[in-house]
């Protein structure tokens, strides 16, 4: 049961992306360009359709400059890796476990300063457009409220948060996501809705 203070937490102030997480029309052209083996194609409509939902995700997890950097390595490995791509999952939840993979690079790797260079100029541009985005800021004390309790989170409870709350994907598919077990994250989701409440109370008692 999502609680008022996980019911809160959607929608975070950051990027505009759609709420609507799998886009059908979205996986038919990525489909469509790997039965024609046009892969370019493919990468650039998955990159254009999910991007912006893939760097909300980052940034919300590992704050603006490296969740820009992971970014980055979630295109190399996108454009590289489509042609391993067997459409047993959607290919958003495939995304996700790419940008998964490529948050945990930069979190095991926190003093890493090298910028990733796209071995494709289109895949570059294309992934600077989605970065250049301009956000959707809701000034008001909530939302800075729901900011501090994700900011007091670990990346991986931000990122179960971010893909059972925020995007609404089934279990399984998280499960995929995180290479880890559908009811072993359901327990920890259980810890994680109480852990939330903890902090909310802690926070409001300290800026009240």
């Amino acid at each position: 049961m999502i609680t008022p203070f996980t019911r809160g937490l959607k929608g975070r102030p950051g990027l505009r992306y759609t709420r609507k997480v799998i886009d059908p029309a979205v996986e038919a052209e990525i489909a469509a360009g790997r039965a024609s083996d046009d892969l370019a194609r493919a990468a650039t409509v998955a990159v254009r359709g999910y991007g912006p939902q893939i760097l909300g995700y980052l940034r919300s997890t590992l704050g603006h400059e490296r969740a820009d950097e992971a970014f980055s390595i979630f295109c190399e490995s996108l454009w590289k890796g489509l042609g391993k791509f067997r459409g047993e999952s959607s290919f958003l939840t495939w995304a996700y476990q790419l940008a998964w993979g490529a948050a945990q690079r930069i979190i095991t790797n926190p003093h890493r300063r090298r910028a990733v260079r796209l071995s494709s100029n289109a895949m570059a541009s294309l992934a600077q457009e989605i970065r250049s985005t301009p956000p959707v800021h809701l000034r008001t004390e909530e939302s800075r409220r729901l900011d501090r309790i994700r900011k007091a989170l670990e990346p991986a409870e931000q990122t179960l948060l971010v893909l059972r709350v925020d995007r609404d994907l089934p279990w399984d598919d998280i499960a995929q996501i995180m290479a880890s077990d559908a009811a072993a994250l359901r327990k920890r989701f259980e810890r994680l809705k109480l852990k939330i409440k903890r902090i909310a109370d802690d926070d409001r008692r300290a800026h009240s």
